[in-house]
Order: structure tokens, then C-alpha cells, then sequence
């Protein structure tokens, strides 16, 4: 912007225009704007709630940016989520995303080395056509993989 108006002083405005591959009325436009990238930009968020936003998060360091609009909201300040996180990004204040990890079993548990020490149970509930529920109890040995024991009985007790 402010190029095309020093331009200006030594080509004419339609040569700036052939070279830049722009029309003409938008070269205006730009010699115009030279003055507006010297204006500083209003700020969108009041310094009080930057600040505040700020101390709570230093306070609380576990608190991310839900947590810290959370109480801001309950203390008055209405800010959004979204100024809240750019705001603790910009100062950087926000915390790397908690992966989920996956509970790993006992491996011991899971393959048995001889049969009678590792069973399970399960319960089946088998609709009916009339409006009863019928329950089916299993037991399996987990190192046979065989079904040894069935019930089947209008109420789920074995």
C-alpha cells in the first residue's frame, strides 16, 4: 500500500496498474489505505478481563480454557471461549491435550495355565413375544473356552 503510493510519485497510476495486473479504481483504493496500517487496532477485549484472565490461569495451572471462562462467567465477566483461549495461547498459558490412554489388563489374568482359575459369566436378556423377559446365565472356563454351566429363568438370580 504504502509502496504503490511511492510508486505513484514516479509512474502514473494506470502503468502501476499494468504491471500489478490490477484495475485501476483499486489502486486508488490501496494509495487510500497508506494511512490506515499506521492506526493501531481497538483492542476487542477490555484490559481488565485480559488481565483477569491471566491471573486466574497462573493461579490455577491445571485449568484450561473452559475452566477458566467457566469461572469468569461466574464471577461477572462475560468474555467468550474463544478470547478466553486465544488470550492463553497468545501468552503461553495452554496446556497440551490429555491423550486417552487405553487401561491396560494383567496379562496373567487373561490366559489361564490350567483350567478352574479364570471363569466367566454372562447374561443374556432374550425378549419374549409376550411381555415377559426371559434371562440366559452362563458360565465359561476361560482356559477350555467351554460352557459349563446354563440357566435360564424368568428372574436374574442364579
Amino acid at each position: 500500500m504504502m509502496a504503490v503510493s511511492k510508486l505513484n510519485e514516479i509512474i502514473s497510476v494506470s502503468r502501476i496498474s499494468w504491471i500489478l495486473d490490477a484495475q485501476r479504481p483499486t489502486i486508488y483504493c490501496w494509495m487510500d489505505r497508506k494511512n490506515d496500517m499506521k492506526a493501531t487496532r481497538k483492542p476487542r477485549i477490555a484490559g481488565s478481563a485480559k488481565s483477569q484472565i491471566l491471573n486466574l490461569s497462573e493461579e490455577n495451572t491445571t485449568y484450561r480454557n473452559r475452566r477458566i471462562w467457566a469461572l469468569l462467567r461466574n464471577s461477572g465477566i462475560h468474555v467468550s471461549i474463544k478470547t478466553v483461549s486465544r488470550v492463553m495461547r497468545r501468552n503461553n498459558l495452554s496446556l497440551p491435550y490429555a491423550r486417552h490412554r487405553n487401561r491396560t489388563r494383567a496379562k496373567y489374568l487373561r490366559k489361564p495355565e490350567d483350567m478352574n482359575i479364570l471363569w466367566e459369566t454372562n447374561i443374556h436378556y432374550i425378549g419374549t413375544y409376550s411381555e415377559w423377559m426371559v434371562y440366559l446365565m452362563s458360565i465359561k472356563d476361560c482356559f477350555s473356552k467351554r460352557r459349563f454351566s446354563y440357566e435360564l429363568s424368568r428372574s436374574c438370580t442364579a
